[in-house]
């Protein structure tokens, strides 16, 4: 559990940092009208992509949970995997817009693209003799909910043939591990994870599957995922007949969805796969997957992401973290060789404070 108070983790917005707020939106709006009245243009050249996102939810939630692990992050809730996890699928979207403004022609440029050009000033240099793209990107999640309580009580219940491998996997998954043969998972905060995902505004529909298991007086003999990979591929081809949306990409490392992405391609949708559970090891990525070329996705940690959790605190549903896990960021974000560091210490008041600085480099 969290060390402190969350409230006082974390200094308050001063004045100053609210008008700022207020002065960034205002000018966003402003932006966007005058964006707006470019798009009317006649000479114009307007686009709109839509794109669904299918997500496998278990390896990119394992892997952010490895990550965070192996960098000694205290993992109190699903809320800080939640938002490296948010990241790493923000990563997918933006490469996926890439790749569609590349197709789209010289001086084609993105329809909130212009709007930030606008907001920054630039527009008196804005290139809009290409197409304008507009892109709406879709989210579904795709999980199995955690069967702790229900694998817990197959255990206790064969407690009593005094095996030591059956009490002591009862003792990990007490703790929310499910450890046996050559598993290793950590399922503690899954459950907030989704639910923190969930609440993303472009996360639109979520399903779900099962985990099936069997349990002896030995332990478990198997723990597996059930109807997640069939549910991703009944939702895209569901795309065929709906004609809903120009591309589909899926999340998964499964290598099992290449007959799915051919099918698709044959009714003119075309398909991306990112197996973004392998975001720090991209050597492990599937033979096939890595053989679809521009239309695999390769997702990548970027150093500054502790700094983007940080800075993100300010937001009301974000608000509640501690101590702990702020230091943690800035110990994780000054280890990844970025080009200054970021210190936290303590106000007078309780509550935290940041400095940052550049080492010298020798």
């Amino acid at each position: 559990m969290p060390n402190q108070d969350p409230k006082k983790s974390i200094s308050n917005l001063s004045e100053n940092d609210e008008s700022l707020i207020d002065s960034n939106a205002r000018r966003y709006r402003e932006s966007k009208i005058i964006a707006d009245e470019i798009m009317k243009l006649d000479e114009i050249n307007k686009i709109t992509k839509n794109t669904l996102i299918l997500i496998d939810l278990q390896g990119l939630y394992l892997s952010s949970i490895k990550w965070l692990n192996d960098n000694d992050f205290p993992i109190h809730d699903g809320r800080i995997p939640s938002r490296f996890a948010l990241y790493l699928i923000l990563d997918v979207i933006s490469k996926i817009k890439n790749d569609m403004l590349s197709l789209s022609g010289k001086g084609a440029i993105d329809y909130q693209d212009l709007i930030k050009k606008i907001a920054n000033r630039e527009g008196d240099n804005i290139n809009v003799s290409g197409a304008v793209m507009t892109n709406n990107f879709a989210i579904e999640l795709f999980y199995a909910p955690s069967p702790l309580k229900d694998l817990k009580w197959e255990l206790q219940k064969n407690k009593s043939s005094r095996n030591s491998e059956v009490s002591r996997q009862f003792a990990d998954v007490s703790k929310g591990k499910v450890r046996f043969k050559s598993m290793d998972r950590d399922y503690r905060v899954y459950a907030d994870f989704i639910s923190k995902l969930k609440r993303e505004p472009l996360v639109v529909r979520s399903e779900e599957g099962f985990f099936n298991f069997q349990v002896d007086q030995n332990g478990i003999k198997f723990f597996d995922e059930k109807e997640v990979d069939i549910r991703i591929a009944i939702r895209a081809m569901e795309q065929c007949i709906d004609k809903k949306y120009d591309n589909v990409c899926i999340v998964s490392s499964d290598q099992d969805f290449f007959p799915l992405h051919a099918r698709l391609k044959q009714t003119g949708i075309k398909t991306y796969h990112a197996d973004a559970a392998k975001f720090s090891n991209h050597r492990n990525i599937g033979r096939k997957i890595k053989g679809m070329g521009a239309n695999h996705i390769t997702v990548d940690m970027d150093r500054a992401w502790p700094l983007r959790v940080i800075t993100e605190l300010v937001e009301p549903a974000l608000y509640n973290v501690s101590k702990d896990e702020l230091g943690a960021l800035c110990r994780i974000f000054n280890s990844l060789d970025n080009n200054f560091e970021i210190h936290m210490f303590d106000n007078d008041d309780g509550t935290a404070g940041f400095s940052l600085y550049k080492p010298l480099r020798h």
